[in-house]
């Protein structure tokens, strides 16, 4: 994408690229690097006049980029501005919930991190947002005390359960993974 981009000086997919490559160098084990390159492409992306219809994806990136190079509180910032700009009601949304709760449990805030978790479940469930609904679901049984443990695995049954295919996914894997957990746990 890179290559293609820049022999027809194609800047905003130029952008775009370095913004992902930057985030993927972070999560392989890089993060400065990986923190650098995003903010390379988000210095061209941002010098470009074009309508920002990237931006709360681009902030969303920033976010992972940020927290790979172990600047969780920016992270969070950065993920609360994502889901300002696209607004509610939609897909973005609830990535940018569930985003937000997996920082806030990095940082230990798992009241903060529930909550998150939780206004994502439910915007998923309103839109059909299967996997979403899916990974809502998975972390809060994953983090569901004794009190609510039997509710959180019956909330995830029910979002596994509609699942028709795909069955080898990371996500669909670690859904059944918590839920097997969570059966184990629950009297």
């Amino acid at each position: 994408m890179l290559e293609i981009a820049g022999e027809h000086d194609y800047r905003v997919w130029r952008a775009l690229g370095l913004i992902l490559q930057g985030v993927t160098l972070a999560g392989l084990g890089s993060p400065a690097e990986g923190l650098a390159r995003t903010e390379q492409g988000i210095a061209l992306y941002e010098g470009i006049r074009t309508p920002p219809i990237f931006w709360a994806l681009v902030l969303g990136l920033r976010a992972e980029a940020c927290a790979l190079a172990g600047r969780t509180a920016e992270a969070v910032g950065l993920v609360d501005q994502a889901a300002a700009l696209a607004g509610e009601r939609n897909w973005l949304s609830a990535g940018f919930r569930i985003q937000k709760g997996d920082l806030l449990r990095s940082m230990g805030d798992m009241p903060g991190a529930e909550t998150s978790f939780l206004a994502a479940l439910h915007e998923a469930e309103g839109l059909g947002a299967g996997m979403f609904r899916l990974k809502a679901a998975t972390r809060l049984a994953a983090m569901a005390g004794e009190a609510g443990r039997e509710e959180a695995a019956a909330t995830l049954r029910a979002a596994l359960e509609t699942f028709t295919e795909g069955f080898d996914a990371p996500d669909l894997l670690d859904a059944r993974a918590v839920l097997s957990e969570a059966n184990g746990h629950v009297s």
